[in-house]
């Protein structure tokens, strides 16, 4: 690998290790498999080869997948069930209730819809609602910077194309780490 791919493969494992596995989970399945295989040292066009889309794509996902990195390890604690429960309050009893899981999902509305037995459609026309109609504080700026994060994630094209393992959010903390490891053993062996 030439030194300017070494360079981003570096910038994108600082910002992976900024992220804890549970978050990284969260990521489409399709960006933490081009992250994990850019990060075992897989070039943009062998995956863009893989994916059968362009290399401009692939590169286009990675810087995407970057900022998802760095938008997510600037996400604030989530606030406590208790907390949102107070802040809901304000709010009708139907929006109460989606507002309610939605924090309990982390956003999902596909998880909600599921155990509600309603479309997503319906989950996201009364969060929506919720959302707008929540007074200011921690509860509603932790949804809202979820959701922003999740409508980030949406994309079915890649849905089963995928022809390796999706790895897991601790394993690309791992690979990042290694990336790291490798460069600093690197430039002992030069120095």
């Amino acid at each position: 690998m030439n030194p300017a791919q070494l360079s981003a493969r570096r910038k994108y494992a600082a910002q992976v290790l900024l992220c804890r596995p549970a978050l990284l989970d969260r990521m489409a399945t399709y960006k933490r498999f081009c992250l994990g295989q850019y990060l075992q040292g897989t070039k943009q066009v062998e995956l863009a080869k893989i994916l059968d889309i362009t290399q401009p794509s692939v590169q286009s996902l990675l810087q995407q997948t970057l900022f998802w990195c760095v938008e997510m390890s600037q996400l604030p604690p989530r606030p406590s069930e208790k907390m949102a429960k107070r802040a809901f309050r304000c709010l009708p009893e139907r929006q109460q209730e989606i507002m309610l899981l939605m924090f309990r999902h982390g956003g999902s509305q596909t998880e909600v819809a599921e155990e509600l037995g309603r479309s997503q459609g319906y989950v996201r026309h009364w969060y929506m609602k919720g959302l707008n109609g929540m007074e200011e504080g921690r509860v509603r700026d932790w949804m809202w910077k979820v959701k922003q994060l999740a409508s980030f994630q949406r994309s079915k094209f890649f849905v089963g194309r995928l022809p390796f393992s999706i790895p897991s959010g601790s394993t690309l903390l791992v690979l990042a780490k290694q990336v790291l490891q490798d460069h600093k053993k690197s430039r002992t062996r030069v120095t």
